[in-house]
């Protein structure tokens, strides 16, 4: 298994320090990189990182947080210009794979306009590095919003259309399918015969409905079940929070967690 440690683009201080020490001390295999919109002049930090390290890099382009909606036809000329900036990031870092949010309705929006209007955007933007994450189905701020690609038939369809590869979200995967009154073990198995090409795992209570990305073992997710069901040589980033701005002693505690099970 290989373990990737993600931070984002303005991470470039105490973060990027202990990036270097932890990957040094071979506590991570590489870094995956959320590109914040209007931060390439730091992106020269993390060229002179990757190549003082020989990091791999995989880049996660900016999502609703920082207000890119892919399911919104209002949105995609800004869309495209923080795309353009993640593949940038893409480029000079060497980046095989550039993973990608859906995007979001109103809740009382057309689901099926919302599939539609996502696919008709990422078509002209993505090449042959993209995959696509699930997502919840139910936003963590509580807004009156519902995610696109958060089931196992939208993910489906974006593959499909688009001719991407897909990201599998562990825990998106089990708050999704509690919020659709489905068995999550169910949605696990069918967003596998997807054939991921990388997840995300953090733990979650089994029974909730929000994403929450808790510490390995302050959750209820059975994690050695969940685990034993990814390929051996997967690729997961670990997507839990940070308790400290200072170090990521708390990463490395779930690195370790994650590569002693069995």
């Amino acid at each position: 298994m290989k373990i990737g440690l993600k931070l984002w683009s303005v991470n470039t201080d105490a973060y990027l320090r202990e990036a270097r020490r932890l990957y040094a001390e071979k506590v991570f295999d590489y870094l995956e990189l959320y590109v914040v919109p209007g931060t390439l002049e730091t992106l020269p930090l993390w060229n002179a990182l990757r190549e003082e390290k020989n990091l791999p890099f995989i880049i996660h382009a900016p999502h609703s947080f920082h207000g890119v909606n892919l399911a919104d036809a209002a949105n995609s000329v800004a869309n495209k210009k923080s795309f353009d900036e993640t593949k940038r990031f893409a480029d000079i870092l060497g980046a095989g794979k550039i993973i990608v949010h859906g995007g979001w309705r109103p809740e009382d929006g057309n689901p099926t306009d919302a599939l539609a209007q996502l696919i008709a955007q990422l078509k002209p933007l993505a090449d042959e590095r993209f995959l696509v994450e699930n997502k919840p189905y139910l936003p963590i701020d509580n807004l009156p919003r519902r995610l696109v690609g958060s089931t196992p038939g939208e993910i489906r369809s974006i593959l499909a259309a688009v001719k991407c590869g897909f990201c599998l979200d562990i825990g998106h995967a089990v708050a999704s399918a509690n919020a659709h009154g489905a068995d999550w073990r169910v949605w696990l198995a069918d967003f596998l015969s997807l054939k991921p090409e990388m997840f995300h795992l953090s733990d979650i209570q089994a029974d909730s409905k929000i994403d929450q990305h808790l510490h390995f073992g302050t959750g209820t997710l059975p994690l050695a079940e969940v685990v034993s069901m990814l390929p051996r040589d997967a690729s997961v980033s670990i997507e839990t929070k940070r308790d400290s701005t200072d170090n990521l002693n708390d990463f490395a505690k779930d690195a370790e967690c994650l590569r002693n099970f069995p």
